[in-house]
C-alpha cells in the first residue's frame, strides 16, 4: 500500500499530492486511501468509449500508415506482403500502394523512359553499393524468396500462366526491392478485417500507364468485390460522405485525381467533369503534399474503370 511515507513515490509527488487532497477536503477516505488509488495502475486506465459509428466517415481520427508495402528504409529495403499482415493485424484503417509498370510493359512515353530508366539503374547501383559497404555478403544463387530471406536478392517477378505482365509495387526510382500488385491484393482480402471490421481505405500512388490499370482493376476485382463500395449513380459535389457504420467490412479505393486538360474535359462523362471543376476551384486533395511531384502532362491518367 502506498502511503506518505512509501519510497514508491518521489517526495515532490507526495507534497503535491498532499495538497491536491488539503485541497478537496478529507472527506470520507484518509490520505493513505488516497495515495493508494493514486498509485494503483488501475487508474492511469483510459475511459472506456463507445464508438459512435453514426457520423460520416470523414469526421473521425483514421490510423494510417505511409510506404505501407516497406519492410526497411526507403532507398533500399525490400517491398513485401508481411508489413501488410503486420499493420493490417494490429487495426490499420489505411494502407498505401505505390503500383508501377511491370518490366518489359509497353510505355507510351518509350524514350523518355529508356533515359530515366538508365539513371534509376545508375542511382539503384550507387545505394547498393553504399547499403553493402564494410560487409561480407555472402551470394546464393538459389534461394526462395522469403521475409526472413536476404533484403538485398530481388524476388522473381511473377507472371500469369499467359505470360502478360503484370503491375509491381515499389518505392519508384530508388534501389527497393518489388512485390507484385496481385500479391498485395490477395493479402489484403484475407487479412483487411481481422482486427476490426471498420472500413478499410486503399490508397492507390498510380504510376502505371492505362494497360496496366486496366490489369490493375480486373486484380482488384478478383480479390475485393466483395468489399468493394462503388459510387452512388446520383454521385455529384454535393453527394455526403457515408456514414461509418454505412462502410463495416468493406474496402475503399482512394486515388489521387490529376484534372485534364479542357479539351479532354469536354468529351468527359458530367460525374468526372463535375470532379475536375471542384479539383479546379482550388479544393486540394489530402495527398497534395506528396513529395513525389510529376511534370505536368507526363504523369499518367486515371482510367475511367
Amino acid at each position: 500500500m502506498a502511503t506518505a511515507s512509501s519510497p514508491t513515490l518521489a517526495p515532490s509527488v507526495i507534497k503535491h499530492a498532499k495538497l491536491a487532497f488539503d485541497q478537496q477536503g478529507t472527506g470520507a477516505e484518509g490520505f493513505d486511501t488516497f495515495m493508494k488509488h493514486l498509485a494503483d495502475t488501475g487508474s492511469s486506465e483510459a475511459v472506456p468509449i463507445e464508438l459512435d459509428t453514426s457520423h460520416r466517415i470523414s469526421h473521425y481520427f483514421i490510423s494510417s500508415s505511409h510506404n505501407t508495402y516497406l519492410s526497411g528504409n526507403q532507398l533500399w529495403s525490400k517491398s513485401s506482403v508481411e508489413a501488410y499482415k503486420d499493420v493490417l493485424k494490429r487495426g490499420c484503417r489505411c494502407i498505401e500502394i505505390d503500383v508501377w509498370d511491370g518490366d518489359g510493359a509497353a510505355s507510351p512515353h518509350a524514350s523518355e523512359d529508356e533515359g530515366g530508366e538508365k539513371l534509376r539503374g545508375l542511382v539503384r547501383k550507387g545505394l547498393h553499393k553504399l547499403h553493402l559497404k564494410g560487409r561480407e555478403v555472402e551470394v546464393e544463387t538459389k534461394r526462395p524468396d522469403s521475409p526472413a530471406g536476404d533484403s538485398m536478392l530481388m524476388p522473381t517477378p511473377w507472371r500469369t500462366n499467359s505470360g502478360r505482365t503484370e503491375p509491381r509495387v515499389l518505392h519508384g526510382h530508388t534501389a527497393t526491392k518489388e512485390v507484385p500488385f496481385r500479391e498485395v491484393c490477395e493479402v489484403i482480402r484475407d487479412y483487411a478485417f481481422r482486427a476490426s471490421d471498420q472500413p478499410l481505405i486503399v490508397s492507390l500512388e498510380v504510376h502505371c500507364s492505362l494497360a496496366q490499370q486496366g490489369i490493375m482493376v480486373e486484380i482488384m476485382t478478383d480479390y475485393w468485390k466483395p468489399f468493394l463500395v462503388p459510387p452512388p449513380d446520383d454521385f455529384c459535389d454535393t453527394t455526403p460522405m457515408p456514414t461509418l457504420a454505412s462502410l463495416r467490412k468493406r474496402i475503399l479505393i482512394k486515388v489521387k485525381y490529376s484534372a485534364p486538360s479542357k479539351k479532354t474535359e469536354q468529351h468527359l462523362p458530367p460525374v468526372t467533369r463535375a470532379r475536375a471543376s471542384s479539383n479546379a476551384s482550388g479544393e486540394q486533395d489530402s495527398d497534395s503534399n506528396e513529395a513525389q511531384v510529376e511534370p505536368q502532362g507526363k504523369k499518367g491518367n486515371i482510367c475511367e474503370a
